[in-house]
């Protein structure tokens, strides 16, 4: 089981029987002496998509969640659902539209190195998506862009 001060982005852990992934730590050291440091989490429930921020001390423990990251690739659209193709094996996962909301704007057919993270459970498979540090960077071009509509046209490069 991780200790607060263990885990790392992207880690997914156990919070009250439901699979969470770690968005955001921060680091809390008081400058008393025998002081304890603080943790201040923002996780992301993979079921709801609602956030939950904790605050623990370093030796509290997280339970753990049997999952996997699977490379795959976006094949199509069918009505609401999208479908995605495991590059390893061919394996065939899809999820609903609601359940990809943030991400739709770069989704493209054939587009490839996303992460998807896998949860065994008889409902549910893929619940998660990353991408590679390209789209990670064009992410956060998309995002600044949205908030400083003067950098649209001539703004700062990346």
């Amino acid at each position: 089981m991780p200790k607060a001060s263990e885990i790392k982005r992207g880690d997914v852990v156990d919070i009250e029987g439901v699979p969470h992934v770690l968005k955001h730590l921060e680091t809390k050291s008081p400058s008393s002496r025998g002081a304890v440091t603080l943790y201040k989490l923002r996780f992301k429930n993979l079921l709801t998509g609602l956030k939950k921020e904790v605050s623990s001390k370093g030796e509290e423990q997280f339970g753990t969640i049997d999952c996997q990251r699977v490379s795959v690739q976006f094949s199509y659209i069918d009505g609401d659902e999208y479908h995605f193709m495991a590059l390893t094996d061919y394996t065939q996962y899809s999820l609903n539209r609601a359940d990809l909301e943030d991400q739709l704007g770069y989704l493209k057919e054939g587009l490839q190195d996303i992460t998807a993270l896998v949860i065994d459970a008889p409902s549910r498979h893929a619940v998660d998506f990353g991408y590679s540090a390209g789209h990670k960077r064009r992410e956060r071009e998309l995002q600044n862009q949205a908030r400083n509509p003067r950098d649209r046209f001539g703004g700062a490069g990346s």
